[in-house]
């Protein structure tokens, strides 16, 4: 339970990070035109809120941009455990699937990797 929760902690402070260093360069600079940014968010639990928190962030992300005039594209990448969470039985697949739909600058990838990885155990069974 406890090394869940150091996971998902350190997991929520690298896409809190990445997010701060984002508005800081655009507190910093004054673009002329509206800046293009990207983040990166990545979720490795099978937890639901773990991912729920993910998807919060990423929507503050987009408001807090596109306030200040700019875009911003994100990615959700879910790897390891956290490929579960896009599966037709996962309890947030609908918040998912609204997200995508609604925005195209919204994108949900899962590690290559782990996809493999999925693959050739499936194949084993």
């Amino acid at each position: 339970m406890m090394r869940k929760l150091m996971i998902a902690l350190a997991a929520l402070m690298l896409a809190g990070t990445t997010a701060t260093v984002a508005f800081a360069q655009t507190k910093t600079s004054k673009p002329t035109r509206a800046t293009v940014h990207k983040l990166v968010i990545h979720v490795d639990s099978n937890d639901p809120a773990t991912m729920t928190l993910a998807l919060n962030n990423a929507q503050n992300v987009k408001s807090y941009y596109e306030a200040e005039g700019d875009t911003v594209t994100i990615e959700i990448v879910a790897y390891g455990p956290g490929l579960t969470m896009y599966t037709t039985d996962s309890p947030v697949k609908e918040r998912i699937a609204t997200m995508s739909l609604d925005d195209p600058d919204m994108q949900f990838s899962a590690c290559g990797n782990t996809l493999k990885k999925v693959s050739e155990k499936a194949g084993k069974d």
